[in-house]
């Protein structure tokens, strides 16, 4: 019985470290450009606040410096805003899509993705229920694939946002 006890209080001991990985959120994007395939437009991304995140402000410029839209994530204190985890333009250089994380860092973690539509000029954050991973990936169709609340993989038209 003894022997079963400590094997059980080792394994717990052994697992805790792979549990509070697989629970801590990932890193997110520091500041800097990303340019569209195309190179007609650059995605500025600026990372300020505290936290392990900090906040966001992203800037969509034209190749020749023409302010097209901002976005600021931030908050007043600094702490409370979002920041942006993972950034990329699709490969026609139509959406630039981002996910953002919140400051706090209670687990489970939960993120939302926004979209930026060059056709139109506007921003629009993802409607989907809540999603447990930053990542997400772009597919056939205009269709953007993200995991939600559940671990389920869902496809998201990018044409209705």
């Amino acid at each position: 019985m003894m022997k079963n006890a400590v094997g059980s209080a080792l394994l717990i001991f052994l697992l805790a470290p792979i549990t509070a990985i697989a629970q801590s959120k990932p890193p997110c994007l520091g500041s800097r450009d990303i340019a569209s395939p195309d190179g007609k437009v650059i995605a500025h991304v600026t990372r300020g606040g505290r936290g392990t995140c900090g906040e966001s402000k992203i800037e969509m410029f034209e190749a020749d410096g023409h302010l097209l839209l901002d976005a600021d994530y931030g908050s007043n204190d600094g702490e409370h805003g979002s920041g942006i985890v993972l950034a990329g333009w699709s490969d026609d250089s139509r959406y630039f899509v981002f996910s953002l994380s919140d400051q706090e860092d209670r687990a489970p973690f939960h993120y939302r993705v926004d979209v930026y539509r060059r056709e139109g000029n506007h921003l629009r954050p993802l409607n989907t229920p809540k999603l447990t991973q930053p990542s997400f990936s772009f597919s056939a169709g205009d269709m953007l694939e993200v995991t939600e609340e559940g671990g389920n993989r869902v496809s998201v038209p990018l044409k209705a946002q």
